[in-house]
């Protein structure tokens, strides 16, 4: 079956790091065939979030659901763990945006699984 990868991006809303400030990056990899997930979060840069996000994972079929920088980003999946990823400005509006992609994508419910900000 195949796995569709959903990011909703306000990036207007989100806004940059204000002058002195490090960009915070965090990162959600998910296994549907396992339904194991793993989390990075504050780590410099994306491809470092993604590749920790993806060791906590450690599953052979883990991949990036969902990543941020100075954001929340989240995750919903359906009851047979099709998936989609949201992004938001706190926990509540990263999983509202997750599930709200994941229902329009799949046109079943979804429920939102994790949220790292």
């Amino acid at each position: 079956m195949r796995r569709t990868l959903i990011l909703l991006v306000a990036v207007a809303a989100l806004g940059t790091p204000a002058v002195g400030q490090h960009s915070r990056h965090q990162s959600i990899a998910y296994s549907p065939i396992s339904d194991y997930w793993g989390v990075a979060n504050g780590l410099g840069n994306l491809v470092a979030a993604d590749a920790a996000a993806m060791g906590f994972c450690n599953r052979p079929d883990c991949r990036i659901v969902a990543n941020a920088t100075n954001a929340c980003a989240a995750f919903a999946t359906t009851a047979d763990r099709r998936y989609a990823g949201g992004l938001g400005l706190n926990h509540a509006q990263a999983q509202a945006n997750a599930v709200a992609g994941c229902n329009a994508a799949f046109g079943v419910p979804c429920v939102a699984r994790g949220s790292i900000c």
